[in-house]
């Protein structure tokens, strides 16, 4: 007699799939860098005055949903955080809850009432159980200000960011990336990837440092996707949001050279 047979067995519901754009461009959840392409950077404000962004929460079955998202922060479904958290607030607050293929807006005010480059962490909890919660920074500066990878240049009012410190190759032929910083001297360091080309992962090594240095992925189109700071050692990297395509992978150290990923 075997008597009672027991054995458990578990499975995955149906989930939503939050996005988050502005200006109809992608914010990757965790994304720590703006970028006037998606509205997260708000360039120069004058001193007291206002300047409103709005970006929307969406829910697509194109990238996997399949039950309603639920914006589950209390009382607020959208907070403010960071440094700068005095500079930014949130107007407009999303609905509670967008059904698959939906959408809700939010506004977020940046209006500095002190000098200097003022960077903010927007967070949106929910049900979504692989980006909760969501998190993205917004910048803004006043006039004469400089923000760390973004500075005047000299002689004018013109700026550059990160990836314009790099010339780079981006065609499918090219082996390497060829680098021309401004300002580089000797011979540069050099970061790993693994697998290259990578699908859902890649596993990146940066040369260690005493001092942290941000590192970039920047798209065909210039506009930076994702970025995190280190002091170097190895970071396993999630690939999922990422559109498939060819990628510059560059620090803010200038005397590491950047690399070309291709996401598959």
């Amino acid at each position: 007699n075997a008597g009672t047979y027991t054995f458990v067995v578990q499975g995955n519901g149906p989930t939503p799939r939050m996005q988050v754009v502005g200006n109809n461009a992608d914010i990757p959840s965790g994304s720590t860098t703006v970028s006037a392409a998606n509205d997260t950077e708000y360039g120069e404000r004058s001193l007291n005055t206002n300047l409103d962004r709005t970006f929307t929460v969406r829910n697509p079955g194109s990238l996997g949903a399949a039950a309603p998202l639920s914006l589950t922060g209390s009382p607020l479904r959208v907070t403010i955080g960071g440094p700068g958290v005095a500079m930014f607030s949130v107007t407009t607050q999303p609905g509670a809850s967008v059904g698959v293929n939906g959408s809700s807006i939010f506004r977020v005010r940046y209006r500095p009432t002190a000098a200097g480059c003022h960077t903010a962490t927007v967070t949106i909890p929910s049900n979504d159980p692989s980006r909760n919660p969501y998190t993205f920074n917004v910048r803004g500066r006043t006039p004469g200000a400089s923000c760390p990878d973004y500075a005047p240049l000299p002689g004018g009012e013109e700026e550059y960011s990160v990836a314009d410190e790099y010339e780079v190759a981006l065609s499918d032929g090219a082996e390497d990336i060829q680098a021309i910083s401004r300002g580089l001297d000797g011979e540069a360091s050099e970061m790993m990837l693994y697998p290259n080309p990578a699908t859902d992962r890649v596993l990146l090594e940066a040369p260690e440092s005493a001092e942290s240095r941000i590192i970039s992925f920047i798209n065909i189109g210039g506009v930076t996707v994702y970025s995190f700071e280190t002091t170097g050692g190895f970071h396993s990297l999630d690939l999922t949001d990422f559109a498939p395509g060819v990628y510059v992978v560059v620090s803010s150290d200038r005397r590491i050279a950047p690399k070309r990923l291709i996401k598959l």
